[in-house]
């Protein structure tokens, strides 16, 4: 376990404390059975998802990029697969804790450009109107 929690990289050094021991001896069997296992295992239905017409996107952190983890460089190569945008995020895998402000403009800024919930569309959607004088 705590050979995999060094795997996916972070922006700060990882303390390996009797603490931390202790819970990968606890938990790591089940994080690597349950979570870690079907996460690469898993086979997406490419073609289910290019013709769902919802709007996707897929990223990474560039620091992910930039030390070449496995999981940010399977990104690129499925946004290719599904002929939608690469997106770099700050950062590694858990940035959105600690480069949280970095982090929140970047997925902003990408949901915007999907349309999504922070779109001026969406906005004006879910503007509720004034209601009527009787």
């Amino acid at each position: 376990m705590l050979q995999w929690m060094q795997f996916v990289g972070h922006d700060y050094d990882v303390v390996v404390s009797e603490t931390l021991r202790e819970r990968a001896r606890h938990d790591g069997d089940f994080v690597l059975r349950h979570e870690v296992l079907p996460m690469i295992t898993f086979r997406p239905d490419y073609a289910a998802v290019a013709r769902s017409g919802v709007p996707v996107a897929l990223a990474a952190g560039d620091g992910s990029l930039a030390d070449e983890y496995g999981y940010a460089r399977t990104a690129p190569i499925i946004a290719d697969l599904l002929t939608c945008p690469m997106v770099v995020f700050p950062g590694h895998h858990t940035s959105y804790t600690y480069r949280a402000s970095d982090f929140a403009a970047a997925l902003m800024a990408t949901l915007r450009d999907l349309g999504g919930p922070s779109s001026d569309a969406a906005l004006r959607r879910r503007t509720v109107p004034a209601p009527r004088a009787r």
